[in-house]
């Protein structure tokens, strides 16, 4: 089961980072409670209720243990109904219907790394190599650095997915690292929570003051790795596309003048 690889993985990543086991449990479950948090917040989520970080860490009745040191408030839960969509229109066809600038979200990058390697074959499972190649050629396309980002959204089916996602991608771990309040309390697993987060970010960013968002996807045992840059502001060189290959190299592809506008 997915829970019990990553349980597997985040304690490769704690003993990377020389916590402690309690030290660990401390951090994982004060971020998922400032993620119930922004759940609370958010008009979409499917749980708006703040959850306090002890009610998190530790197993309860009403929230088991599922693979040492997750609970179920650690783990994404498939028990939702939701839906997103997203609707795109050339900038031409924006101004013929009239919808204000103040309203025109612009997609500066779709990035993602095949760089693909089974658990049991990794080197490291403390780091994920396709988050860098991939989430730097997001950033490099939208002539960005991970500090210019105003708003992050990390795929959070696990917590060493965010913790992994941040370390990769140089990114304060003590910021806000989600928009939603995440996969446990917001959104359900696959990647249509990743669809939701993009339309949370597209209100958050209309709503400003914000420039620029970056959402990341997980597919797997953070075994394919995915990113989304957004901004108020088209980028200089367009939509840009690029995948990269298991050796890193590079396949870009320059959407040029076809800027288009989700709604």
């Amino acid at each position: 089961m997915p829970v019990g690889l990553y349980a597997i993985i985040e304690s490769a990543f704690r003993a990377a980072q020389g916590w402690t086991v309690d030290a660990q449990r401390d951090a994982i479950a004060a971020m998922y409670a400032r993620f119930s948090e922004i759940a609370e917040g958010n008009p979409h989520a499917w749980k708006r209720r703040r959850v306090a970080p002890a009610d998190i860490r530790d197993a309860s009745a009403r929230n088991a243990m599922q693979a040492f040191p997750y609970t179920k408030l650690h783990c994404s839960t498939s028990n939702v109904d939701q839906a997103a969509a997203l609707i795109f229109c050339s900038a031409g066809k924006a101004l013929a219907l009239g919808i204000p600038r103040s309203q025109w979200i612009h997609p500066l990058a779709s990035t993602e790394s095949n760089h693909m390697v089974p658990v049991s074959a990794r080197d490291d499972l403390a780091r994920c190599p396709g988050v860098s190649l991939a989430g730097r050629a997001a950033l490099e396309a939208g002539d960005l650095h991970a500090d210019d980002l105003d708003l992050v959204n990390l795929y959070s089916c696990f917590p060493v997915a965010v913790e992994t996602y941040a370390s990769e991608l140089g990114i304060d771990s003590s910021r806000d690292l989600t928009v939603t309040g995440g996969t446990p309390f917001a959104g359900g697993p696959y990647n249509n929570y990743v669809l939701q987060a993009t339309a949370r970010m597209v209100e958050l960013l209309r709503a400003g003051p914000s420039c620029h968002g970056l959402v990341a996807s997980v597919s797997g045992v953070l075994t394919k790795q995915g990113f989304g840059l957004w901004g108020r502001e088209p980028g200089r060189n367009g939509l840009r596309a690029c995948r990269r290959d298991r050796c890193g190299r590079a396949r870009s592809e320059d959407q040029g003048d076809r800027r288009s506008v989700p709604r």
